[in-house]
């Protein structure tokens, strides 16, 4: 079985996560994104443009996201009986039409 957490360059939500807070509804939606933010604010902070920011987050989302997945106990359950599950890391260029393999397996 593959599972594939796939997320793109360009994601709105990640936009809006790098933005001062809202207010809106969206922000429980966003907590999750904000939280990677943290986590890696200081590569972030000194990437070199706001694009290179924006692009890297939602790659390490995605890195996030594949990390939850890993640790559902359905996932767990199934390597404990040996049974082949691999959960893969994608992300897709809206702009170049291309998927990346994070390579994360």
């Amino acid at each position: 079985m593959h599972i594939i957490v796939c997320g793109h360059y360009g994601c709105g939500g990640v936009f809006a996560a790098l933005q001062e807070w809202s207010g809106l509804p969206l922000e429980n939606w966003l907590a999750h994104v904000r939280a990677v933010y943290r986590a890696h604010k200081d590569d972030l902070d000194a990437a070199p443009s706001d694009e290179v920011r924006w692009r890297r987050l939602c790659e390490l989302n995605v890195m996030a996201q594949v990390h939850a997945v890993r640790e559902a106990e359905v996932v767990k359950q199934a390597w404990r009986k040996d049974q082949p599950v691999m959960v893969h890391g994608w992300i897709y260029d809206l702009r170049e039409g291309l998927l990346k393999d994070l390579d994360l397996n």
